[in-house]
């Protein structure tokens, strides 16, 4: 179970939705996990607090290189200890965030989920 969240703080304005995440939880996730679902629904709950009533969501969460490229590394890194059979990484490289087309300002951690198309 998390110690304290992985969510830090919500911004919402009339042009973006962002969360920032809180990086020490985010390494805790990965640290303690049984299984590369469990950080994986994690964030994802981080940014949709109501994961279990969506059906669909369109378009990808947005995060900036460097995040990006942390997040990628404690998949990988969690992949090779738990399913070495698989491709390291493989489940967040098809199913996670994205820093294409990501806002030029992201901060590191800060998740932008403006794009995305939520269906109940």
């Amino acid at each position: 179970m998390l110690t304290g969240g992985v969510l830090v703080d919500a911004r919402q304005t009339k042009t973006r939705q962002t969360i920032i995440l809180n990086e020490q939880e985010v390494n805790y996730l990965f640290h303690t996990a049984v299984d590369q679902s469990e950080p994986f629904f994690a964030l994802y709950r981080a940014v949709f607090p109501d994961w279990d009533d969506i059906k669909s969501i369109d378009n990808w969460p947005k995060v900036n290189d460097a995040t990006n490229k942390r997040l990628f590394d404690l998949f990988i890194k969690l992949d090779r200890r738990l399913h070495p059979d698989v491709l390291s990484g493989g489940l967040w490289m098809n199913r996670g965030f994205s820093s294409l087309d990501a806002p030029a300002d992201l901060t590191d951690w800060e998740v932008d989920y403006t794009d995305c198309k939520i269906t109940y």
